[in-house]
């Protein structure tokens, strides 16, 4: 066998080996982070904050700026469960929807992508608390609109019933009373009018005389 040849294997052999401790080292790391988002998902779980946020940290271009890939870290619904996550999408402008559209959870996006995103945890922290101080107002907002529109269901509120009875009493009292005043003068003008012609001259109340016309 030749020498070069034995000088190709002894390097396959060795960068081999070399990679299989580096990637002992860097799975090790790996599960170590991954354990670090565990527990960042856990703490967020407590929150309950139900409110999705995320930050870009990763884009590509092309050079007439139409086409485009993003990578974004955040706080999401992904499936049916809450936690930290990534996202990939590409597409071009003048289309309605992505060409792609990719979405894990934080521990289940490819590695290269969870490294990346690292740097902008505290900025995507930082975005969460605008998106629910954001979320808090309007809630506040349409609270208040909903306690307005529920005071149309609230009874009626009915009078009290000794006044309101008091109140009805009175009124046929008064309605009795203008009664007989009424009855009072229709009687003191029949007396007048029966003085009248008992003292004035036939010809005052008789029938040609009280004829208009």
């Amino acid at each position: 066998m030749s020498t070069n040849g034995d000088s190709l294997v002894a390097r396959v052999r060795s960068s081999f080996q070399q990679l299989s401790a580096r990637a002992t080292d860097l799975n090790a790391l790996s599960d170590q982070v991954g354990k670090v988002f565990a527990r960042f998902d856990t703490e967020f779980n407590k929150l309950n904050i139900g409110i999705a946020g995320w930050v870009r940290f990763s884009e590509w271009t092309s050079e007439n700026g139409l086409e485009f890939t993003y990578q974004e870290v955040g706080y999401a619904k992904i499936g049916t469960k809450w936690g930290l996550a990534i996202r990939e999408m590409s597409g071009h402008e003048a289309a309605d929807d992505y060409t792609e559209y990719h979405e894990w959870l934080f521990n289940d996006a490819p590695r290269l992508y969870r490294l990346q995103a690292i740097d902008c945890i505290p900025e995507l922290f930082e975005k969460l608390v605008t998106e629910v101080d954001k979320a808090t107002k309007k809630v506040d907002r349409k609270l208040k609109e909903l306690e307005e529109l529920a005071t149309a269901l609230d009874p009626v509120p009915l009078p009290n019933t000794a006044e309101f009875f008091s109140q009805i009493a009175q009124a046929n009292a008064a309605g009795i009373k203008a009664a007989k005043l009424h009855d009072q003068i229709a009687k003191a003008n029949a007396s007048i009018l029966q003085a009248a012609k008992a003292t004035a001259p036939p010809s005052v109340f008789s029938p040609k005389r009280l004829k208009k016309g």
